[in-house]
């Protein structure tokens, strides 16, 4: 190519640039785009976070009527919605009020049990016959304190674990012991975690009561009403695959015969010449699927077609169709 032919091509080039930025249609505005974030995990969908937080809210009340039959005071909390974390997140309020571990029907740790100073310590308080003086930072307590501490939280995990079974998830349980505020919760850096915080109404300041769970716990909550998902049975299994099976497309050939002759007998051949076959014209046609002979039939014609009538039917030697 010269130079005058490439400068005339630049020019096409060129022109045609042009005629598609006259009809392209006008520049859409920029749409507001939701930054995916990494500092939390998507285990769950957002119909099943939907029945998490009506789950939530059923188990607030729940817990709250446990709280006061055992303080004999009104007492309401108000859920806010789930969320999803990993351990670092969850461990950010540890120091502020008083942990006890929480496990399974196994007795396998399941999570925490975080209550805030504010209310554990005026709930105690009122245990004791007082007023129940709220106090902002954690503080040691006595054995007597410590003994009617975990009567809250055995009340408050019984009503979260009936609140649970109801809504077909697992049965959950306190453990006696009260982890001091530098005990990590056990469990992987990157495990799922699911937190369900509840606020005393009527205290904006006294801190939360919060739930840390595995969120696998929660599966059974999140999908109800999904529809159960059941195994299939190694016969269903086998039904399937031949059912699919017998949908595929195979390339069925019907071979009259084979001869073989010489490279120089097949470069030399001409228009009208014959090639005489290793079949006589009675015997039966086979029918072959993928190399192997599976039918045999007689060579008819159908509207003006040939065509192969089966004779013998054979089963497939590998296939067993």
């Amino acid at each position: 190519m010269n130079a005058h032919e490439r400068a005339r091509d630049l020019q096409i080039l060129e022109r045609l640039r042009a005629a598609a930025r006259g009809r392209s249609p006008a520049r859409r505005p920029d749409v507001a785009a939701t930054e995916y974030d990494w500092a939390r995990p998507h285990r769950f969908t957002p119909g099943q976070r939907a029945r998490l937080e009506e789950f939530a809210r059923r188990a607030a009340r729940d817990i709250a009527k446990a709280v006061s039959s055992l303080t004999r005071t009104e007492v309401a909390l108000a859920a806010s919605p789930p969320a999803e974390c990993y351990p670092a997140a969850a461990r950010a309020d540890d120091a502020r009020g008083y942990r006890v571990p929480l496990r399974d029907a196994a007795a396998n740790p399941v999570g925490v049990l975080r209550l805030a100073a504010g209310p554990a310590l005026r709930w105690v308080g009122q245990l004791l016959g007082g007023e129940g003086a709220a106090g902002a930072e954690p503080r040691d307590l006595s054995p007597l304190e410590n003994a009617l501490l975990l009567d809250l939280a055995a009340a408050m995990t019984r009503a979260l674990s009936a609140a649970s079974t109801g809504a077909g998830g697992p049965a959950i349980q306190h453990a006696e012991q009260v982890l001091p505020p530098d005990e990590p919760m056990p469990g992987p850096p990157d495990q799922d975690l699911w937190t369900l915080a509840l606020r005393p109404q009527g205290d904006q300041d006294a801190g939360e009561i919060t739930f840390v769970l595995r969120s696998e716990l929660l599966g059974p909550i999140a999908r109800a009403g999904e529809g159960a998902t059941r195994a299939p049975t190694p016969a269903e299994t086998r039904e399937a695959v031949l059912h699919h099976l017998k949908q595929a497309s195979v390339t069925v050939t019907a071979c009259l015969g084979r001869v073989e002759v010489p490279v120089r007998d097949v470069v030399a051949l001409e228009s009208g010449d014959v090639l005489v076959l290793d079949t006589r014209h009675e015997e039966a046609v086979a029918i072959t699927v993928e190399g192997q002979t599976v039918l045999r039939g007689s060579p008819v014609l159908c509207e003006g077609r040939y065509a192969v009538q089966v004779e013998d039917t054979r089963r497939h030697p590998r296939a067993k169709v």
